[in-house]
């Protein structure tokens, strides 16, 4: 497994050795990774590669593994059977997150985990004014169905009935399936927004890896239930891009491109980051860089074709200049006599004409 270290918060949720079973088949195999306080980190793998099964666990939903799970340095929950229990501080948002509506109305909807958790009225009210506002919700939907508000609108307030809760990690299994481009970025914005405020943890799952590229600051890959690679973001789709195609995993296209433009500069471009923005614009520096050289290379060529011609062909060219500079010299010699020969038929008509009216 390729693996990067960096020096940053220390693991807050860290996995060792897990293995998981789901109907006698195995699923997950020796799995050691960790999740660092108020990271993004990415879960990315090939359908089937067990991602799912890797957030279920850490959110506590799989109830039997082997191996050892902390938060925090210490043993996750279990029952007195040894059995994970469900970590209420733990979030978790599912690909269709719409589907987890089920209140009356989107007031109650958002409020439904503060009521569990036995929060008084007033606070319950304080969480959903300042909740609200974080992911572009108005306070005139709070009366109204949720069920009957648009697709884009229920996704952001079955999100917002999770993050209302402040959890300590954030689990995202796929929550922009279905969006188009702009709606998907503007929600992926509002959250990394509410992860940079608050501080907070994020395990995010996805298949789109320009998503990733762009938010993420770490990346587990997963492939046949193995972890495959645990690298910083940058690293990975920088330098061991590698690790992406052997998974069968597509490139973003600004990193495809960046590529292309590498083999056609023939070195190694260096942008500061792997995101599309920054990428874009090394690409283009280095694509501008490249038709100044191409020019100056055609004006050697050029320079040096002439000095290589042989000297009987140069001389050749000179005497074929030099004819030409001749019967244009003749011709305009042949117009002024021409042009003298018709002035003097002039005058002697004139004078002709003069004589004949005496």
């Amino acid at each position: 497994m390729e693996h990067s270290t960096e020096i940053g918060s220390p693991a807050f949720y860290a996995l060792r050795n897990i293995g998981v079973a789901l109907g006698g088949r195995p699923v997950l195999r020796d799995v050691t990774c960790e999740l660092r306080q108020g990271s993004w980190t990415s879960l990315v793998g090939p359908t089937g590669a067990g991602k799912s099964t890797l957030a279920r666990l850490f959110k506590g939903v799989i109830p039997e593994y082997t191996g050892d799970y902390r938060i925090g340095g210490r043993p996750a929950a279990t029952d007195r059977k040894g059995r994970a229990q469900v970590l209420p501080e733990i979030g978790f948002v599912f690909q269709y997150p719409e589907h987890q509506i089920f209140e009356t109305t989107v007031e109650r909807e958002l409020g439904f985990a503060l009521r569990m958790r036995g929060d008084s009225p007033r606070e319950i009210q304080a969480a959903i004014a300042d909740i609200l506002p974080r992911l572009g919700l108005g306070e005139e939907l709070l009366p109204q169905s949720p069920l009957l508000l648009s697709g884009g609108q229920k996704r952001r307030i079955a999100i917002a009935s999770v993050l209302i809760a402040e959890p300590q990690l954030l689990i995202l299994d796929e929550p922009t399936a279905a969006l188009d481009p702009l709606s998907r970025r503007e929600l992926l914005d509002l959250l990394r927004e509410w992860q940079r405020r608050a501080n907070r943890t994020v395990l995010f799952i996805s298949h789109r890896m320009e998503d990733v590229a762009e938010y993420s600051d770490r990346v587990l890959l997963l492939s046949e239930g193995r972890l495959a690679g645990d690298l910083a973001t940058n690293e990975l789709f920088l330098r061991r891009s590698d690790l992406l195609e052997q998974a069968g995993l597509a490139l973003p296209e600004s990193v495809e491109l960046l590529k292309l433009i590498e083999r056609l500069a023939g070195r190694r471009l260096q942008p500061a980051n792997c995101r599309e923005d920054e990428i874009l614009r090394v690409v283009r520096e280095a694509w501008q860089d490249r038709h100044r050289e191409r020019g100056q290379e055609q004006w050697r060529d050029e320079r040096w074709q002439r000095e290589q011609k042989d000297p009987q062909e140069e001389r050749g060219q000179d005497r074929q200049e030099g004819h030409e500079d001749l019967r244009q010299a003749r011709q305009e010699d042949r117009q002024q006599e021409r042009q003298q020969e018709q002035s003097q038929n002039r005058q002697e008509n004139r004078k002709g004409s003069g004589a004949h009216g005496e």
